[in-house]
């Protein structure tokens, strides 16, 4: 995947459907956008015959979108369950970007990610609490109340530490202070 200012996923350009494919697991990522931060971004953008499965996302104040699948080849895995996104939370300006001007068989993102089996959910933007968003002093512990601090179920995999919240971090942030930086350009 290449990380801009959400998460972009790009399989191949000329042949999406090309063997071979990447898998990847993701679990417990927190995407922080400009309702929040006063930066520019999209959430996830999956395209080009991404597969892979993220769980437990947190994906919030992204002014363009939470989620857009973008193409053919990535709306057929979307469909045969090779691209996944589970419990997880959008609280977005748009959530999903919907409509078929991205070639993506008619795929309609908020019906394929609200699907109850995947376990997703909008919440309101006003109700993820993060200890703190200023861009000198990122604090991305959930405070009391928030959404995000339920509703996690961890993939059947060792590598991930089973925890209860949605996204990178829990009530404590501790383990991450120094890992994110937010230089002025």
């Amino acid at each position: 995947m290449r990380w801009l200012q959400g998460a972009s996923s790009t399989k191949a350009l000329k042949n999406p459907s090309a063997e071979p494919f990447s898998d990847p697991t993701f679990s417990h990522l927190t995407l922080v956008g400009k309702s929040v931060t006063g930066a520019v971004g999209n959430g996830l953008l999956l395209r080009r015959g991404t597969r892979g499965k993220i769980h437990n996302a947190l994906i919030v104040g992204l002014p363009r979108f939470g989620l857009d699948i973008e193409g053919d080849q990535t709306a057929i895995h979307a469909g045969n369950g090779t691209l996944g996104i589970f419990n997880s939370i959008f609280a977005n300006t748009n959530n999903f970007a919907e409509g078929d001007a991205d070639k993506d068989k008619g795929l309609i993102e908020s019906t394929w990610a609200l699907d109850t089996k995947l376990g997703n959910r909008t919440e309101d933007l006003a109700k993820i609490a993060f200890g703190s968003v200023a861009i000198t002093a990122i604090d991305l512990k959930q405070t009391a109340g928030s959404p995000a601090l339920t509703g996690s179920k961890s993939p059947d995999d060792i590598f991930f530490d089973k925890v209860d919240f949605i996204g990178a971090c829990g009530t404590d942030c501790s383990e991450f202070a120094g890992w994110t930086a937010f230089p002025d350009k």
